[in-house]
């Protein structure tokens, strides 16, 4: 038996511009082969037992060959698996995606094509040039610059005839052409184009270090190698390359904010700040595995203590798997660490009935200090490597409870692998937890890179791990341990850049 191939567009640059259809498909693959123009963060996508395998091709660089590649689909296919081939832009606007079909459809394999949106079209909108104009341009011209010959066993300029283009007219855009710009250039010259022809080159269109040069035919080449454009470039020559309908006349580099912690804090954040002027990006490199262990007997107790909403999300995943009824928990009086946890607990239907004002573990132990007697007993439902210190203040106490590990916090090594690409450029650095903080300087030990970087933390108790280190970055605290806190803060240093 069979499985399924997804020949899958990821679009071009900026990892927003992929399709709800191949999200989705990327949510279930079980093996992705991916390029290496796509964004990173697509990778973070797939379930965590995913299998990856980068096939990616450089300009004149050694690398996997089509039919290595071809072969590898159908092989994994075979394995009844999904499928994933993920390539930048679209698979069949120069990416080779008829060939990979017609090799699976040869085999016998059941596959299919999702569109993305290719750079042609999508770096060109970024950089704020229209494709085509009524009054400009009323056709549009797509060529790659590069082909590999056989004969000489590399890659050289794709034999073009310029005369008929010229003489065609509207917008040509030329994918890969930054390595035979001067060669370009000239030929259109020799065929009779215009010198005064406007040209525009757009280096890694639609991402936060896009640049646009702008110039004439005559001359462009001597700018783009002054400031040394390179790929991944596109090249527009057409009367539509002297537009700039961008908001911003400039290449301002945006601010790079950069998120860690579990993905469900991560992505809450991401999706609370994609309205700020900045390059916000997802930095989790943490997987959460439920527990999938006996229940405690929930009689024996009088209190259940949760200090995520993870946690929660783990406690009643749990739950509910086991066919447990919610009326054995009805009888306890419900904690939680800080608003978001207990906004997460209402979602379950369950109110909380204890939340400290100060949204931290040493305030909430506090809280069940007050609020319980040493005749009761609490449950602690938490990740396997949860701090201490609500313990302790308990114990102290005397306070009698038991720990409950609902979850397993692990890192995923490909996350971990496409965080360490987007580090050095970060401008801000937020995190969610103590535990966060600890485990991402654990994980790359080497921080010299965030030198400039500013820490924004929810809550004292999460920034202490930063004071602890010999650090001399500047660390942001919210007056509140929350999300709304969080963004308050990224907004106000915002207004100041």
């Amino acid at each position: 038996m069979s499985g399924k191939v997804f020949i899958v567009g990821a679009g071009c640059g900026d990892f927003e511009l992929i399709t709800v259809k191949a999200l989705n498909i990327l949510r279930k693959a079980q093996v992705v082969l991916y390029d290496n123009l796509i964004s990173l963060e697509l990778l973070k996508i797939p379930p965590s037992n995913c299998e990856f395998i980068n096939v990616g091709k450089r300009f004149n660089t050694k690398s996997i060959s089509q039919d290595e590649i071809n072969s590898i689909l159908i092989e994994k296919a075979r394995q009844n698996k999904i499928v994933v081939r993920l390539k930048g832009g679209d698979p069949y606007v120069f990416g080779r995606g008829a060939e990979e079909m017609t090799a699976l459809i040869n085999a016998g394999i059941s596959c299919f094509e999702v569109p993305g949106i290719t750079s042609a079209i999508g770096a060109l909108a970024y950089a704020g040039i229209p494709v085509t104009s009524r009054e400009l341009s009323r056709n549009f011209t797509v060529l790659t610059a590069s082909s590999y010959s056989k004969e000489l066993k590399k890659e050289v300029l794709t034999d073009i005839d310029y005369k008929s283009l010229t003489k065609i007219g509207g917008t040509i855009v030329i994918l890969m052409g930054i390595h035979h710009l001067k060669e370009l250039c000239d030929n259109f010259l020799a065929a009779g184009m215009n010198p005064e022809m406007p040209v525009a080159i757009i280096m890694n269109g639609t991402l936060s270090n896009q640049k646009v040069l702008r110039g004439e035919l005559k001359s462009i080449t001597k700018t783009a190698i002054e400031q040394e454009f390179t790929n991944p470039s596109v090249v527009v020559i057409g009367q539509v390359a002297s537009f700039d309908l961008t908001a911003s006349k400039t290449n301002l580099r945006k601010p790079v904010i950069g998120i860690a912690g579990t993905n469900n804090f991560c992505e809450k954040l991401v999706d609370r700040t994609g309205y700020l002027d900045a390059n916000i990006k997802n930095l989790s490199f943490l997987d959460i595995t439920i527990n999938d262990c006996n229940l405690p007997d929930f009689s024996m107790f009088n209190g259940l203590v949760f200090t995520s909403p993870n946690g929660v999300d783990a406690f009643f995943k749990l739950f509910l798997a086991k066919k447990n009824d919610l009326r054995e928990l009805m009888h306890l009086k419900f904690a939680a660490i800080g608003e978001g946890t207990a906004k997460r607990l209402l979602e379950y239907g369950f109110m909380t009935d204890i939340i400290p004002e100060i949204y931290d573990s040493q305030n909430l132990a506090m809280e069940l200090v007050k609020n319980f007697t040493s005749e009761q007993k609490l449950l602690l439902c938490r990740a396997n490597n949860a701090s201490d210190e609500i313990d302790s203040i308990l114990r102290d106490a005397r306070i009698n409870f038991e720990k409950f590990t609902s979850y397993y916090i692990n890192v995923n090594e490909m996350k971990k692998r496409i965080c360490m690409e987007s580090l050095s450029e970060l401008d801000y650095l937020v995190f969610g937890s103590a535990y966060g903080v600890e485990t991402f300087f654990e994980t790359f030990k080497d921080y010299k890179f965030l030198k400039n970087t500013k820490f924004i933390c929810m809550g004292e108790r999460c920034a202490l791990p930063l004071k602890n280190m010999d650090l001399n970055n500047e660390i942001i605290i919210p007056s509140k341990a929350s999300i709304d806190a969080i963004v308050s803060a990224i907004e106000s240093e915002l207004i100041k850049e």
